[in-house]
């Protein structure tokens, strides 16, 4: 009534207190990667990206305070107690929203904007259990460790003030074309349940990139291309020893395309969706690594060998 639209997904008025529980708490361990042995050559390469956010370059645009200067963002890696901070950032770039309110009276706008709080909160508390679920109990300390399945999370954040600006997700995955879901265990089911499921095109996992998001307030300012970079370097030869890197962008994302085309990623494939379709992406990290067209060649043919399957046997 009156220009107010509102929808409310069930779900988002469920299970209310894990939302509390999940969200309270913010960033008060991330380390800096200035203290992560194995990703000091990467801080001594790129010293000039790394004293931004080391130093105060990334103010908050109109924070006239001296908050930022006692308290400056730093890049490290996220320990397990940070992720629900981590999860809010994520959840600003890629959650969907549940509760719109235009146009509205003043106390239909305020009832309105409490239901968004709540069903933004639910949202927040979703993506922390999966990122809990996949990160486990990883600590910085072994994120050099090559063949540990859980992901590790490299974060931009203030340390006292429990604000997270960004943040990347890197883990080890099968190369199969298919997006994960994100429970690792359910993609794990799903492959052993349906023969229908595409099969790995590569004998051995690598490294796949994922939720990477830098919040509106710090966008256009280089901060996901350091991320990718420092990502890149953990996972490549000088740490992980892997050949190369991949990941999923949505296709129309034209911000994220850019970035991952200047940092020479190539698509391989394509994913088709009833949502937003998405590019398969490759980036050789070593002059060994698979061959382009040899990857494309993979991937259409496992397309059609799945293909088959569905109509040899139908969900």
């Amino acid at each position: 009534r009156g220009g107010s639209t509102i929808c409310v997904t069930t779900k988002a008025m469920r299970r209310m207190w894990l939302v509390v529980a999940l969200t309270m708490s913010g960033v008060r361990a991330l380390v800096p990667l200035s203290k992560v042995g194995c990703m000091e050559p990467w801080v001594a390469s790129s010293l000039g990206e790394f004293r931004a956010f080391e130093g105060i370059a990334l103010e908050l645009p109109g924070d006239k305070t001296t908050t930022n200067k006692r308290d400056p963002l730093v890049l490290g890696v996220m320990e397990p107690r940070d992720g629900s901070a981590v999860a809010r950032v994520i959840a600003e770039s890629f959650a969907s929203v549940v509760v719109k309110a235009e146009g509205a009276l003043t106390w239909e706008r305020a009832a309105l904007r409490g239901l968004e709080a709540a069903a933004k909160s639910y949202e927040v508390a979703e993506y922390a259990v999966g990122l809990g679920l996949r990160c486990g109990d990883r600590r910085p300390d072994s994120i050099q460790v090559p063949d540990d399945p859980s992901s590790v999370v490299l974060a931009v954040g203030r340390q006292a003030t429990a604000d997270v600006v960004a943040a990347v997700e890197l883990r080890l995955r099968d190369v199969d074309g298919v997006s994960p879901s994100p429970l690792p265990a359910l993609d794990k089911l799903m492959r052993a349940l349906l023969p229908t499921t595409p099969k790995p095109v590569l004998a051995t996992p690598r490294p796949y990139i994922s939720n990477l998001c830098v919040s509106t307030r710090c966008r256009r300012r280089g901060v996901a291309a350091a991320l990718l970079s420092a990502a890149e370097f953990l996972v490549g030869p000088d740490v992980w020893g892997y050949d190369s890197v991949f990941l999923h962008v949505q296709k129309t994302n034209d911000a994220a395309k850019g970035l991952y085309s200047r940092a020479d990623y190539v698509p391989i494939a394509y994913e088709a969706s009833d949502a937003d379709p998405l590019i398969f992406q490759y980036k050789p990290l070593r002059p060994d690594a698979p061959k382009l067209d040899d990857l494309r060649r993979r991937l259409s043919e496992q397309r059609r060998q799945t293909e088959l399957a569905l109509v040899a046997d139908p969900p």
